[in-house]
C-alpha cells in the first residue's frame, strides 16, 4: 500500500486547517458518484491505470479545472519531490476533481469537447505567432 493512502487511514493532514480531518478524509476517499465515475466503462483511456491523486498543475491541464474549483477540493499534502525545501505539493483526489468537471463540462463528452476547443486555441495561437515571425 502507498503512503499515501497510508497517512489518509491514519488521519494525515487534508490541509485547509479544518479541525475535522475525518470529516475530509471521508469525503476524498467516499465520493457519492464514485462508483459512477469509477467505472470502467466511463473513465477515459489515459485515467484507467491512472494513480489516484493528481497535482494541481495536471489537475489544471487534464480537466480544464480553475485554482477556484480546486480551492474547495480536498487535498492532502506531501513533500514537493524536486526539491525537499520548497513549499509542499497538494494531490488532489483524481475521482472528485474528475466528478467536479464533469459537472462543470457537462459530462465526459463535454470535457473532452472542452479540451480539444482549448487545444484549438493554442494552435491558433501559435500559428498566429508563426505567422509573424515569417513577414
Amino acid at each position: 500500500m502507498n503512503d499515501v493512502s497510508e497517512e489518509m487511514k491514519a488521519g494525515g493532514s487534508t490541509g485547509k486547517g479544518n479541525t475535522n480531518k475525518m470529516n475530509n478524509l471521508s469525503r476524498i476517499s467516499t465520493n457519492t458518484n464514485q462508483d459512477a465515475l469509477d467505472d470502467e466503462s466511463s473513465l477515459e483511456d489515459f485515467e484507467r491505470d491512472a494513480s489516484p491523486y493528481i497535482s494541481q498543475t495536471e489537475a489544471q491541464r487534464t480537466y480544464c479545472i480553475p485554482l477556484g474549483t480546486l480551492a474547495v477540493c480536498s487535498y492532502i499534502e506531501r513533500d514537493n519531490p524536486h526539491k525537499r525545501g520548497w513549499s509542499k505539493m497538494k494531490l488532489y483526489a483524481r475521482s472528485e476533481v474528475r466528478s467536479r468537471a464533469w459537472k462543470r463540462f457537462g459530462g465526459k463528452e463535454g470535457l473532452i469537447a472542452e479540451r480539444e476547443k482549448r487545444k484549438m486555441k493554442r494552435f491558433e495561437k501559435d500559428m498566429a505567432d508563426t505567422r509573424d515571425v515569417f513577414r
